[in-house]
């Protein structure tokens, strides 16, 4: 009876488990779903759109400087939802809300149902998640895979089932198939397979490790092997995570990619995630304090001495790997950068956010076994957690959505004519030819149609679509002439009436001057040497006619 009583009883708590599981799941989800098109698609979104539906296929796939797994994911999901916002960055959505529920189960194995109910909500919660997983880019996708990779990992190293080998090959190479710096994340694993607890099963478990994952990286060695010339070169030319990198301070690079994992970002704090909203997010001094204290106390309950009764080693071997993993790709990413800046808080720094969590569960947990005393405080802390997590949301989605590409669409089709030809510079090229394709034009070999309406112009993109489109301005080998480029262009505008346009995304400067970075500042001056001079018609959008 009392046998029969019991086993009730823990069926009973294995149901409200699952469900109290099943329901941060859903409420994750609904938090990502909320106001996700509202905000415009910024240049990062934009290209994924361009990738997917402009692009020549495969071409485009074989050019770019990107695994090609998200691209061919989200252009079939686009082909079923449509193009929208909300469409476009649902598949992310979706990928973050089972994100939560592979930490979820990733928790609970490494340690207790109580550390995965609070990795849980706090993985449901984390703005940088809520930020990713409403944005049209590979990363809550390829943080998934992460997880499923240490998760399906675990579980073969629990049951010695070949399924769960397979499956974390599986893992292993869709992440590296998301994203090329997957890597710095599924490195730390090997120190997992050290853990493990039964000596006896070793060589047989490094066996099985080496061929899982040997399977994967031999799956993914054609494509790095095509890709990594021009990885190399495409790093060379992207100035802005230089830039980045020279603001936030190599001292200072760990440090914030941390608060950012606790509390997202604000303003007047250096991170990528601040073109959107949260770069106009003014944030109580006293709670970011109350938020990071709290975090900073979880992270150092990690090294409270504690044993499990699970079938793991004890908890202290586990926190090590859990420290290394968070380490590891955040050391990475900073000593690479001293030679060429590849950190940008805020983005690649994202891959250590799973081990992150972990910790915060794992001292959490620890807090909590400590007694009467420790359940209070661990009680305590998590409120002290959640409170200006909690906040932070509420500004999120209470700030005013992002507009600007949307309006500068709207501008243009009341200033160019047909047989007019607009340049669309580096950064705002996509996202206006995204609005100018919601508003119903086709843009097609360097030309924006609309049927209905009989209005057609040239639309071309500067520096123009390549693997290396500012190679000339960095001293690549493969060269770009903006000479060649704009001699032809103006030899196109001589045979017509057509006005010369432009949307331009440098600084304009109060007496009407435009101040713009090389090769966009070459190509102005060439302009102006062909007697054009640069009339800013609306300064708000960087809308900029050049009158003969």
């Amino acid at each position: 009876m009392n046998q029969s009583h019991s086993t009730s009883s823990s069926n009973r708590r294995n149901l409200i488990y699952i469900a109290t599981g099943l329901a941060i799941t859903i409420a994750a989800l609904m938090l990502r779903i909320y106001q996700i098109g509202q905000d415009e698609l910024w240049f990062d979104e934009a290209f994924s759109f361009y990738m997917v539906t402009i692009s020549k296929w495969p071409d485009a796939l074989l050019r770019d400087n990107n695994p090609p797994f998200y691209y061919v994911l989200l252009r079939a999901w686009i082909g079923i939802f449509g193009q929208s916002e909300a469409a476009i960055r649902s598949l992310s959505a979706i990928s973050g809300a089972l994100f939560v529920a592979a930490m979820f189960w990733l928790t609970n194995q490494f340690f207790d149902r109580g550390a995965a109910l609070l990795c849980g909500i706090f993985s449901a919660l984390a703005p940088i998640q809520i930020y990713y997983s409403q944005e049209a880019r590979v990363y809550a996708l390829l943080l998934l895979f992460i997880v499923l990779a240490y998760a399906t990992l675990l579980r073969g190293l629990a049951t010695d089932s070949l399924r769960w080998w397979v499956l974390f090959s599986v893992c292993v190479l869709l992440a590296l198939y998301s994203h090329y710096f997957a890597i710095l994340a599924l490195i730390p694993t090997v120190v997992l397979i050290g853990l493990w607890p039964h000596p006896e099963k070793s060589p047989r478990v490094w066996l099985r490790y080496s061929i899982s994952a040997g399977i994967a990286l031999l799956l993914f060695a054609p494509w790095l092997i095509w890709t990594v010339p021009k990885i190399s070169e495409s790093l060379a030319t992207i100035d802005w995570i230089r830039d980045l990198w020279m603001q936030t301070g190599p001292l200072l690079a760990l440090p914030k990619s941390i608060e950012g994992f606790t509390l997202g970002s604000q303003a007047e704090f250096t991170s990528l995630i601040n073109v959107k909203r949260f770069g106009e997010l003014l944030f109580p001094q006293s709670l970011r304090l109350v938020g990071l204290t709290a975090a900073a106390i979880l992270l150092m309950a990690t090294m409270i001495p504690r044993h499990s009764g699970s079938n793991l080693r004890p908890w202290g071997s586990i926190t090590v790997w859990l420290w290394i993993t968070l380490l590891f790709p955040l050391l990475g990413l900073c000593a690479v950068s001293f030679y060429r800046p590849i950190y940008a808080v805020g983005r690649y720094d994202i891959l250590a956010f799973p081990a992150y969590a972990l910790l915060l569960a794992s001292g959490w947990s620890r807090l909590r076994d400590g007694g009467k005393i420790g359940a209070f405080l661990a009680a305590f802390v998590a409120l002290a957690l959640f409170i200006p997590v909690g906040v932070k949301l509420v500004k999120y989605y209470s700030a005013p959505p992002d507009d600007y590409a949307r309006p500068t669409a709207r501008a243009l089709l009341e200033y160019v004519r047909n047989q007019d030809v607009l340049v669309l510079s580096r950064s705002r090229a996509k996202t206006t030819i995204y609005y100018l394709i919601r508003m119903g034009y086709r843009w097609e070999d360097g030309t924006c149609n609309d049927g209905a309406a009989g209005h057609k112009f040239t639309c071309l993109m500067f520096p123009p679509d390549s693997p290396l489109p500012v190679a000339a301005a960095t001293g690549s080998k493969h060269v770009f002439s903006v000479e060649d480029w704009s001699r032809k262009l103006l030899g196109q505008l001589q045979s017509t009436d057509g006005v010369l346009w432009m949307v331009f995304d440098g600084d304009i400067l109060p007496d009407g001057r435009l101040q713009a970075r090389r090769p966009l500042s070459t190509l102005i001056k060439l302009f102006e040497s062909s007697r054009f001079r640069a009339v800013p018609i609306d300064s708000e959008y960087g809308i900029v006619e050049f009158q003969r």
